[in-house]
Protein backbone atom coordinates (compact mmCIF):
# COMPACT_ATOMS: atom_id res chain seq x y z
CA UNK A 1 0.00 0.00 0.00
CA UNK A 2 1.15 3.44 -0.95
CA UNK A 3 -1.23 6.13 1.36
CA UNK A 4 -0.53 9.63 0.08
CA UNK A 5 -0.92 12.16 2.55
CA UNK A 6 -0.43 15.76 3.38
CA UNK A 7 3.21 16.43 4.40
CA UNK A 8 3.57 16.25 8.53
CA UNK A 9 3.37 19.76 10.12
CA UNK A 10 0.71 21.24 7.42
CA UNK A 11 -2.91 21.91 6.95
CA UNK A 12 -4.34 20.93 3.01
CA UNK A 13 -6.90 23.55 1.30
CA UNK A 14 -8.91 20.41 1.67
CA UNK A 15 -9.07 20.33 5.40
CA UNK A 16 -9.29 23.87 6.05
CA UNK A 17 -12.41 23.95 4.23
CA UNK A 18 -13.64 20.55 5.37
CA UNK A 19 -13.08 21.17 9.04
CA UNK A 20 -15.09 24.47 8.70
CA UNK A 21 -18.30 22.92 6.72
CA UNK A 22 -18.15 20.43 9.41
CA UNK A 23 -18.34 22.84 11.99
CA UNK A 24 -20.58 24.67 10.17
CA UNK A 25 -23.04 21.57 10.29
CA UNK A 26 -22.98 21.26 13.93
CA UNK A 27 -20.06 19.06 14.20
CA UNK A 28 -18.44 21.04 17.01
CA UNK A 29 -16.04 18.38 18.43
CA UNK A 30 -14.56 17.73 14.71
CA UNK A 31 -11.04 19.58 15.36
CA UNK A 32 -9.86 18.79 12.15
CA UNK A 33 -10.66 16.39 8.43
CA UNK A 34 -8.06 15.17 6.30
CA UNK A 35 -8.11 13.16 2.95
CA UNK A 36 -5.70 11.07 2.03
CA UNK A 37 -5.72 8.52 -0.82
CA UNK A 38 -4.28 4.30 -0.22
CA UNK A 39 -2.87 3.22 -3.90
CA UNK A 40 -2.65 -0.64 -4.02
CA UNK A 41 -0.34 -1.93 -6.09
CA UNK A 42 0.05 -5.92 -6.94
CA UNK A 43 3.24 -7.63 -6.80
CA UNK A 44 6.50 -7.47 -5.14
CA UNK A 45 9.17 -4.53 -5.22
CA UNK A 46 12.21 -4.03 -4.33
CA UNK A 47 12.70 -0.53 -1.71
CA UNK A 48 14.36 1.08 -5.47
CA UNK A 49 10.87 -0.18 -7.21
CA UNK A 50 8.79 0.85 -4.36
CA UNK A 51 10.46 4.37 -4.25
CA UNK A 52 9.76 5.13 -7.84
CA UNK A 53 6.53 3.97 -7.97
CA UNK A 54 5.81 6.44 -4.69
CA UNK A 55 7.52 9.63 -6.59
CA UNK A 56 4.90 8.64 -9.13
CA UNK A 57 1.90 9.10 -6.94
CA UNK A 58 2.90 12.06 -5.18
CA UNK A 59 3.65 15.82 -5.37
CA UNK A 60 6.64 16.00 -2.91
CA UNK A 61 6.06 19.74 -2.07
CA UNK A 62 2.89 18.88 -0.88
CA UNK A 63 2.64 15.52 0.18
CA UNK A 64 4.52 12.34 1.40
CA UNK A 65 3.64 8.41 1.17
CA UNK A 66 3.31 6.05 4.20
CA UNK A 67 3.41 2.22 3.71
CA UNK A 68 1.25 1.66 6.29
CA UNK A 69 -1.83 3.58 8.23
CA UNK A 70 -0.23 3.58 11.92
CA UNK A 71 1.76 6.31 10.86
CA UNK A 72 -0.67 8.49 8.74
CA UNK A 73 -2.15 9.11 13.10
CA UNK A 74 1.44 11.32 13.17
CA UNK A 75 -0.55 13.75 10.75
CA UNK A 76 -2.59 14.71 13.88
CA UNK A 77 -0.22 15.12 16.16
CA UNK A 78 0.82 18.60 17.28
CA UNK A 79 4.95 19.32 18.61
CA UNK A 80 5.87 22.21 20.12
CA UNK A 81 6.71 24.97 18.02
CA UNK A 82 10.50 26.05 17.74
CA UNK A 83 11.80 29.72 18.42
CA UNK A 84 12.13 31.59 15.09
CA UNK A 85 15.86 32.01 13.82
CA UNK A 86 17.69 34.33 11.29
CA UNK A 87 20.19 33.21 8.94
CA UNK A 88 22.03 36.27 7.54
CA UNK A 89 22.80 34.88 4.27
CA UNK A 90 23.40 37.98 2.29
CA UNK A 91 26.50 38.84 4.91
CA UNK A 92 27.18 35.17 5.73
CA UNK A 93 26.99 33.14 2.39
CA UNK A 94 27.07 29.74 2.28
CA UNK A 95 28.58 29.30 5.88
CA UNK A 96 26.02 31.06 7.86
CA UNK A 97 23.55 28.49 6.25
CA UNK A 98 26.46 25.38 7.11
CA UNK A 99 26.99 27.08 10.33
CA UNK A 100 24.07 28.34 12.05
Amino acid sequence: MFLVLPRFGTISPWSSKASDIARNCGLSKIQRLERGIAFYVEGQFNETEAQVIADSLHDRMTQLVLGDLEQAANLFSHAQPKPLTAVDILGGGRAALENP
